[in-house]
């Protein structure tokens, strides 16, 4: 899980056009993150990349 929440993190905060590239992508993905923050017993530093990630693409949505 480290490795996917820095991943994602990492794309979407070099480049901030790419929730964009598809239409259904920042849904899609924002629910994803969504619920793994809801249900996943996750460490402190992935907590906080997934919430920098639902709050990119809440100000993009």
């Amino acid at each position: 899980m480290e490795l996917y929440a820095h991943s994602i993190w990492a794309l979407v905060h070099a480049h901030p056009w790419l929730p964009q590239a598809a239409p259904s992508v920042p849904g899609v993905l924002g629910e994803s993150v969504g619920q793994i923050l809801d249900t996943s017993s996750i460490s402190p530093r992935s907590r906080h990349d997934l919430g920098a990630v639902q709050h990119q693409l809440g100000n993009r949505t």
